[in-house]
Parts: C-alpha cells; structure tokens; sequence
C-alpha cells in the first residue's frame, strides 16, 4: 500500500487450515508463516472478533490502508444461470467502520466449472471511492 495511494487495503494468504487442526491460531500463524509473523507481529494479536468465517479453510489476513474507511464482510453463494453463475450475497459476517486488520476464513465452492470463495469483502474510503474482492 504504501507504493501507490489507490489501494484501499493488503490481503495475505496465509495458508490452509484443515477442520481438525487444535494449534492455537497464533501458534499456527507463527508455524506456518514465520517470516511474515515476524515482519508482522500483529498477525499474532488479532483479536477472535476479527477472526471471521469459522476456524478452517484458506486464511487471509486482510490490512485496510486507513481506520476510518468502512469495511463489510459478506458470505456468498453461487447460482447457476442459465449461461453463467452469479454472486448470490446471503449474510454480513462482518461490519465496522472503524477498520482493523482481520483474518477470514475462506471455503471454495464448485461452481459452474470453477471453485468460488465463499467470501466476498467491501471497503469504502471516507471520501465515498469503494472496492470489493473476492479472495482467491
């Protein structure tokens, strides 16, 4: 972010975490991603509140550029259509605006001939100029 002013946010995959893995979070953090962990103590102090999607799956770890820019967090769905899929946004798993790091837990779904997050993030600076991402 700090090459280029248009960014709104940094994301960092972080790796997979499997359903029966009982490592503490941070521990596994430190396990898996050291150098990041070390270059980004931070990553090991994030609060549960700002942990979202469960406890397993591919683990981001999403850096908003500035506090005061809205941040929403959705679960998605994927419906076939006729020629393509489409994003269906079922629940906000997470809201604020007052941005912090956080992780997400995000699952694939097969979708069409492609797997698709179940993750869909939204951001909007102060100034009203908003970007979305699905992490992949």
């Amino acid at each position: 972010m700090s090459y280029n002013d248009a960014y709104l946010a940094a994301a960092a995959y972080l790796g997979r975490r499997e359903p029966d893995d009982a490592t503490p979070l941070p521990q596994w953090i430190a396990q898996n991603c050291p150098k990041l962990a070390e270059e980004m103590p931070f990553l090991l102090e994030i609060p549960e509140d700002r942990i979202i999607g469960g406890s397993h799956g591919d683990l981001y770890c999403f850096v908003p550029r500035d506090a005061a820019q809205k941040l929403t967090v959705e679960h998605v769905t994927w419906v076939k259509q006729q020629f393509d899929i489409a994003d269906k946004h079922d629940a906000v798993l997470y809201e604020t605006t007052d941005a912090e790091p956080f992780l997400v837990y995000v699952r694939f779904e097969y979708a069409g001939l492609d797997h698709m997050p179940n993750i869909y993030i939204s951001t909007e600076r102060a100034n009203g100029v908003p970007t979305g991402w699905f992490p992949m």
